[in-house]
């Protein structure tokens, strides 16, 4: 038997215990069949972010535009941009080819703890005319983008007019 656990999102050891159950009657474990069990430890994964844009972007060419978006802390580091934290973003074509890697930086505003969100309006250099694709990435200055972490970017398709 095969079985998917999502793990906690705080570090720790947890017993984990599986049970069978027929649904709308009872748990095995509850009529006096053992439940095996197993120890398994958390480890925290310190860069984490989901990020929410928008459907697309229209912009104008050469001209800053400020993208909503809606950030989500996955991991377990505090994010302050007294400490280098900044979202910014890569400029591609549809096709993959990069077109700007290191896009404008935007501060994060406050403290965005695990487990909270936080809207930032990215400031955003439209290139020139045609079909991008913005691929938002937070950065921690001097230390690491989070994409180089293994922590998917937020992409949203744009149009430069």
């Amino acid at each position: 038997v095969s079985a998917s656990v999502v793990a906690p999102t705080v570090a720790g050891t947890y017993t984990l215990r599986f049970d069978l159950v027929q649904e709308g009657v009872t748990w095995f474990s509850g009529q006096g069949v053992a439940a095996p069990s197993r120890s398994v430890r958390v480890d925290a994964v310190q860069y984490g972010v989901t990020y929410t844009p928008g459907a697309s972007i229209q912009m104008v060419a050469n001209q800053i535009a400020v993208v909503p978006l809606t950030i989500r802390n996955t991991g377990s580091l505090t994010w302050r941009a007294s400490e280098g934290y900044a979202l910014s973003y890569h400029v591609l074509r549809p096709d993959g080819a990069v077109v700007q890697w290191d896009g404008l930086r935007t501060g994060i505003p406050g403290a965005v703890g695990p487990g909270e969100s936080a809207v930032v309006f990215a400031t955003v250099q439209a290139p020139g005319k045609g079909l991008f694709i913005l691929r938002f990435d937070l950065v921690r200055e001097g230390v690491s983008w989070f994409s180089d972490q293994g922590v998917p970017p937020g992409e949203v398709p744009a149009r430069v007019d």
